[in-house]
C-alpha cells in the first residue's frame, strides 16, 4: 500500500533507531492487467536487455521502479520501435535485484510486472 512507513528499533541498552521509507505505488503479489492486452516481458531474469511487448504499447509510458517504489528508469512515449508494439530497455546500469516494470497505457490503465535483474 502507498504511504510512508516508520520502524522504531530499541536495543537492550535502550538505544533507539528510527527509520522511514516511502512507497510510491502499491506493491504486492498481484499483477494488474489491461483488458485484452497482455503484457509480455522477457527474459526474466534479465542481465542487460529487457524486452517489453504489448499490442497496445504505442503511446504508453514505461517505468522501472525498485521495491521501495523509487523510479529507476522512465521511458517517454517517443522511445519506441517503429512497430510500436515492442521496446528493448537497457537495464545494464541497474544493480542486481527485484524491480517492477510499470506500463501506463494511453487510456490511463496500468499493468505492473515483476522482473529480476541479475
Amino acid at each position: 500500500m502507498q504511504g510512508t512507513y516508520t520502524v522504531t528499533v530499541t536495543d537492550v541498552n535502550g538505544c533507539v533507531v528510527i527509520d522511514s521509507v516511502t512507497v510510491g505505488f502499491d506493491v504486492g503479489v498481484e499483477q494488474l492487467t489491461i483488458h485484452n492486452s497482455p503484457l509480455t516481458i522477457y527474459p526474466n531474469p534479465v542481465e542487460s536487455q529487457l524486452t517489453v511487448y504489448s499490442k497496445q504499447l504505442a503511446g504508453s509510458t514505461i517505468e522501472i521502479v525498485d521495491l521501495t517504489g523509487r523510479e529507476m528508469l522512465r521511458l517517454p512515449r517517443t522511445d519506441y520501435s517503429p512497430r510500436n508494439d515492442k521496446m528493448v530497455v537497457d537495464v545494464s546500469s541497474l544493480p542486481s535485484g527485484i524491480y517492477f516494470v510499470k506500463v501506463i497505457f494511453k487510456d490511463g490503465s496500468v499493468t505492473v510486472k515483476k522482473v529480476v535483474k541479475e
